[in-house]
């Protein structure tokens, strides 16, 4: 059964720019969401109190496809690139709201059939938990 939401954390910076640039532009003529909007000013505020700077949000498939539309990988702050590190969040996020199998067909051993692609589930899933570790430490509750 996949996730209806899955908390994701994220540093002061990175929610104000959010907050700054996640709008849908998309539905022009419609009201854009208020509540993804108002649950990153929360985050901002939680963030701006926090020793650490930085605050979760829980955030829906749709909050995540909303943001991969609006947010640019190459946007930076200074020289920090931080459009990417929003943006691995969110791919980290969506790849636990919306699994997808990647069934390769590997043309010797060792090989997958998607470039770039992991040979095992097992590697891309230790991967997967080595990158988020290395983005965000240990999240867990107090």
């Amino acid at each position: 059964m996949e996730a209806a939401w899955v908390e994701v954390r994220f540093t002061e910076t990175e929610l104000w720019l959010l907050s700054d640039l996640v709008r849908d532009h998309g539905q022009q003529g419609r009201e854009w969401d208020k509540a993804l909007m108002r649950a990153l000013q929360e985050a901002v505020l939680m963030a701006g109190e926090s020793p650490e700077k930085k605050a979760a949000i829980r955030l829906t498939a749709a909050d995540c496809w909303q943001i991969t539309r609006q947010i640019p990988s190459l946007l930076s702050v200074g020289t920090q690139n931080v459009g990417r590190a929003i943006l691995m969040s969110v791919f980290l996020a969506l790849r636990e709201l919306e699994p997808v199998a990647i069934e390769a067909e590997p043309d010797a051993p060792g090989e997958s059939a998607v470039p770039g692609a992991f040979a095992t589930a097992w590697e891309q899933e230790e991967a997967a938990k080595a990158t988020f570790e290395r983005l965000y430490g240990d999240m867990g509750g107090e």
